[in-house]
């Protein structure tokens, strides 16, 4: 929101390239004006914020909820927006189904993103947290991680029914 006294524009994204430009000396600086309301001008820096090359894979799904969250985004919305496709986002916000624990530990350990959503096949959270733990003290490569999630879940007939539930599931969807 701008104060009366204020210029009639709001700077929505871009700010870093601005002070950029400022430090430079540069006295004109192109740039787009549209009109946006609050949720449009919210929406806008969200979405930048999420293209920043900086963000963790989780401030991304945190972001992304978000904008569905705040601003009633749906996935494919979000998707064409930022240029992937709606599988991509949904495979982002299904990383928030890790506990913050297992989400402090996968980025300590530098895992990926792949290392992320192998650890999701485990439904039961005690042998997930456990699996997260050693996977990042023995710095296994994401093969080694889905092979030794694969022999976890077949070595268990109840781990291996939760597994084969939850691939039904998907592909109905």
């Amino acid at each position: 929101p701008q104060k009366e006294t204020e210029s009639p524009y709001q700077l929505i994204a871009g700010e870093r390239r601005l002070r950029a430009a400022i430090a430079i000396g540069m006295e004109t600086v192109p740039c787009i004006i549209l009109d946006a309301d609050n949720r449009r001008a919210a929406e806008l820096a969200l979405i930048e914020n999420l293209q920043r090359e900086n963000l963790n894979m989780f401030e991304q799904a945190g972001g992304i909820a978000a904008l569905i969250d705040m601003h009633a985004m749906t996935q494919e919305e979000i998707a064409r927006t930022l240029s992937v496709s709606q599988s991509c986002i949904a495979n982002k916000l299904r990383l928030l189904r890790l506990t913050s624990e297992e989400r402090d530990t996968i980025l300590c350990a530098h895992l990926t993103e792949r290392h992320a959503r192998a650890f999701l096949r485990i439904k039961d959270l005690d042998v997930r947290r456990k699996t997260v733990r050693m996977v990042s003290e023995r710095g296994f490569n994401v093969a080694q991680t889905e092979e030794y999630i694969d022999s976890l879940l077949t070595a268990s007939p109840f781990l291996q029914t939760i597994s084969v539930i939850e691939k039904e599931a998907q592909q109905e969807n």
